[in-house]
């Protein structure tokens, strides 16, 4: 579940090939309450890009823990957060998990990486945040 609220943000997905000025009225799917998206490679290596959306106000596990969604490719139409072939949800209340990026192939497997920010994470002291790496192939 994608939750928005005031300033929350969107993240749009526009389908290539992609030139000159767009709007985001054609975007093939919209997701609100999202602060960041990343393309982070063939996670699953079937010969499609994926890419993930953060949603740092999500509600799902605990109230603003935050939430990463894993879409994998290709894709070919809109989207929702059922959709998603993992969700990454923040540990406790607060976290704002869904600062999301592409880590590269951080322990040389052949797959590429991904990362999860948790600004609010109170693990390391209060509101010290967290970084999680996730390990791309166990697709």
């Amino acid at each position: 579940m994608l939750v928005g609220s005031f300033n929350a943000g969107a993240a749009y997905l526009l389908l290539g090939p992609l030139s000159g000025s767009m709007s985001v009225a054609s975007a093939a799917a919209k997701y609100a309450g999202t602060g960041s998206r990343a393309g982070v490679g063939d996670v699953d290596a079937d010969g499609h890009a994926d890419f993930l959306v953060g949603a740092g106000g999500d509600d799902t596990a605990h109230e603003n823990a935050g939430a990463a969604y894993l879409f994998l490719g290709p894709v070919t139409g809109a989207l929702t957060s059922a959709d998603a072939a993992a969700i990454l949800l923040g540990e406790a209340e607060g976290d704002g998990a869904g600062g999301v990026g592409g880590a590269g192939d951080v322990d040389a497997d052949g797959y590429p990486d991904i990362l999860v920010s948790a600004e609010g994470n109170d693990r390391g002291g209060t509101s010290a945040g967290a970084v999680y790496l996730l390990l791309g192939g166990g697709m």
